[in-house]
């Protein structure tokens, strides 16, 4: 244990502590308010516990270390319970990297694309390559080499997005003097080429096609509820369903820092509550969960596109994501951006950049054309739809909100 003491005299702060073979160690802090230091004594009590079990600190604890001043910082070195600072001649590519990954406190899905990211650095740049002498021509130079090797737009953006987030991390710990990728343009992380609506007629071949009810009651989640898949269906229990008022409680991991903690609350639409009643009938007695079977990693991609197929649909671009955003396409069509972005736990500026998608049929009904009711238009008394006739959204297909088989 790590105990923290003030001195009366100068008022400056220090932990103590003893060393594996039980000399007394004095970690000074310096002078602070009472609750850097409380915050600094359980920092510092932590990696003391992590050195003598001789475990990895915690991810918050190892931010805090890189985000102390040197002075600090110098003083836990000093008494073996961090590893000296490196210089700006020392730093290299590789263990700023390295740093950069280990106190980025990010979901799993933004690691991956923060690994991509550096391996595109390391593969570049080299590991040994001193990171203060990588200069805004060789940035460029390292962007102009993603083009050439052909990836798409979106990826270019992402991943020079993250580059500069590395090296402004690297410029607050003063391993370098400026970010050279800040005059690198990113460019736009959006694909319009991989959006695809899925329609209510679609989706309804393919629930037809699924072997079981199971399986029906995912895809009906994933399209009638926009879920996103697996993080907010493989944990929801029937606790979370209620069909008598038709409201589902969602979780979610990828909110749960926000306001809300994550949990909010999707309408049930009347399609949906036949798929997840089917799934309630054959469910185990005493089963609490509506898929036991599933898992944080289960993918559910591949036996999907297997189902389409049978459909006799080809597989859409962004399986899962597509199925999402078609149900905030229909959705917006009917309701305040603001509530259905509520119901699906996003922005309404997330929902326009990356859900949210053109219809060709609304293009046809503003121009009048074939038929189509023009908004700012009347049309003739004999052309209009009587007030108790079916509004379609597509030739066979009802307009959302009063969704069917």
């Amino acid at each position: 244990m790590a105990s923290l003491s003030q001195s009366k005299k100068s008022g400056s702060f220090r932990v103590l502590f003893l060393d594996p073979v039980g000399r007394r160690k004095t970690s000074t802090l310096g002078k602070m308010d009472d609750a850097a230091a409380r915050m600094a004594h359980g920092h510092i009590e932590h990696l003391h516990a992590s050195t003598r079990a001789g475990t990895l600190p915690h991810r918050s604890t190892v931010a805090w270390l890189s985000d102390i001043g040197d002075t600090l910082h110098e003083r836990i070195a000093r008494v073996g319970l961090a590893e000296p600072r490196e210089s700006i001649e020392d730093a290299t590519l590789a263990s700023v990297l390295e740093r950069f990954v280990e106190t980025a406190n990010v979901k799993k899905s933004t690691a991956d694309a923060y690994r991509q990211a550096t391996g595109s650095l390391l593969e570049f740049f080299g590991e040994a390559r001193p990171v203060h002498t990588i200069t805004t021509e060789d940035a460029l130079r390292w962007r102009r080499s993603l083009v050439e090797q052909g990836y798409a737009e979106a990826t270019q953006a992402k991943r020079t997005h993250v580059a500069r987030t590395i090296f402004n991390r690297a410029r607050e710990w003063k391993l370098v003097e400026t970010n050279p990728f800040v005059a690198v343009r990113a460019g736009s992380q959006r694909n319009p080429q991989r959006l695809h609506y899925v329609s209510l007629e679609q989706i309804e071949r393919v629930i037809e096609h699924c072997p079981d009810a199971t399986r029906r009651a995912q895809v009906g989640l994933l399209r009638y509820a926009g879920l996103r898949c697996p993080s907010e269906l493989w944990h929801m229990t029937w606790a979370d369903v209620n069909l008598s008022e038709r409201r589902l409680t969602v979780r979610s991991s990828k909110t749960e820092h926000h306001a809300k903690q994550g949990i909010r609350f999707t309408p049930i639409v009347p399609r949906l509550a036949e798929l997840l009643e089917d799934l309630l009938e054959v469910a185990e007695p005493g089963e609490t969960r509506l898929f036991p079977r599933m898992n944080a990693k289960t993918n559910i991609g591949p036996p999907l596109a297997d189902i389409i197929v049978r459909a006799g649909l080809e597989p859409w671009p962004r399986l899962l994501q597509n199925l999402r955003a078609s149900r905030v396409t229909d959705w917006r069509r009917e309701f305040p951006a603001k509530d259905v972005a509520d119901w699906l736990g996003h922005t309404t500026n997330v929902a326009d950049w990356h859900y949210d998608q053109a219809m060709d049929k609304h293009f046809q009904e503003a121009t009048g054309l074939n038929g189509a009711q023009s908004a700012t238009r009347a049309a003739p008394v004999h052309n209009r739809t009587p007030p108790h006739a079916t509004r379609h959204d597509a030739p066979g297909e009802p307009l959302q909100g009063r969704e069917s088989r």
